[in-house]
């Protein structure tokens, strides 16, 4: 037997002793896939639940986007997480990126790799670079691929984009992923008088 949902209030009633017993009901389940598929049932329809916990059970319930997404970033070097070094914890986005250009994620997720080297890949970079080289594309207006771009954008660093990010959503005050690709336009065109790249957002 195991405790599908509520562990901290079953911890909590067993260092009182005026709480001798706890209400439960008892599931018979076949193995640890059709335990996650309880947990995500339990907890999406009574509320929500954190992206990296839905991640893990829904990756011990063999969900394929769920299963792809990890693949891809794991295929990286990279785990999804919180804790460790080379993690990225953006869940959520790396599902929605999927969903819209499978092949495009794998190469922008290997530029932010790149310029991580290591370090958590935040959302902002990811969010903001796929934006970008989206639009690149769609209006034949170059690519951060181009070695000029890509070598300016590893050289910058994690640091550098973090704080050209920072600038360009205290300016529009908002954030989302059309203001991150600015900040890196911002970022990249930076002291260029050419081969500087389009606005994303209209001034």
């Amino acid at each position: 037997l195991w405790i599908m949902d509520g562990q901290h209030r079953t911890l909590a009633a067993s260092k009182r002793a005026d709480i001798p017993e706890l209400p439960c009901i008892i599931f018979l389940v076949i193995g640890r896939d059709e335990e996650a598929k309880g947990f995500l049932g339990a907890n999406t329809v009574r509320g929500p639940v954190k992206s990296l916990a839905k991640f893990k059970a829904q990756l011990m319930a063999h969900d394929p986007a769920v299963c792809d997404v990890n693949g891809i970033v794991q295929r990286h070097g990279y785990v999804i997480g919180d804790r460790s070094p080379n993690n990225i914890a953006c869940v959520s986005l790396l599902l929605v990126l999927r969903s819209r250009d499978r092949e495009l994620l794998l190469e922008v997720l290997g530029l932010c790799v790149e310029v991580y080297a290591g370090k958590s890949i935040t959302e902002q970079c990811l969010g903001g670079c796929f934006h970008l080289e989206r639009q690149l594309r769609k209006h034949s207006k170059g690519s951060l691929f181009h070695t000029h771009n890509r070598k300016a954008l590893v050289s910058s660093g994690p640091d550098g984009i973090k704080t050209a990010i920072s600038k360009t959503m205290a300016y529009y005050a908002k954030g989302g992923e059309a203001v991150w690709a600015q900040a890196i336009v911002d970022l990249l065109n930076h002291r260029r008088s050419t081969r500087r790249l389009p606005h994303v957002i209209s001034s």
